[in-house]
């Protein structure tokens, strides 16, 4: 190992950093292998029959019906139309073309 060590004291900057970064790779590699293996094990444990049945969804609450009553319904059309009109901008270029001729 010593002498291993000693050849790599000797090589060039740029072969030094290709030992590195070759050794980070090899080590990246096991650990992503491994973390895939140790994630496919946990979700074979999982007894899904079960866990689909503790999920359990809110109701609605009387709260929730008071927030909804709070929130406009807005309509995809009035949304759009708002859009055109804020992007079109023609009014704006005749503004500055009528303060220009000014």
């Amino acid at each position: 190992m010593k002498k291993w060590l000693d050849d790599l004291k000797k090589l060039p900057e740029a072969k030094k950093k290709y030992v590195v970064w070759s050794i980070v790779g090899v080590i990246g590699l096991i650990l992503i292998i491994w973390w895939v293996s140790s994630i496919t094990t946990r979700f074979k444990q999982i007894d899904w029959s079960a866990a689909k049945n503790n999920l359990n969804p809110p109701k609605q609450s009387e709260e929730w019906t008071n927030i909804s009553d709070l929130v406009p319904d807005i309509t995809i059309e009035e949304l759009f139309s708002i859009d055109k009109e804020n992007s079109s901008g023609e009014e704006l270029k005749e503004d500055i073309q009528q303060e220009s001729n000014e």
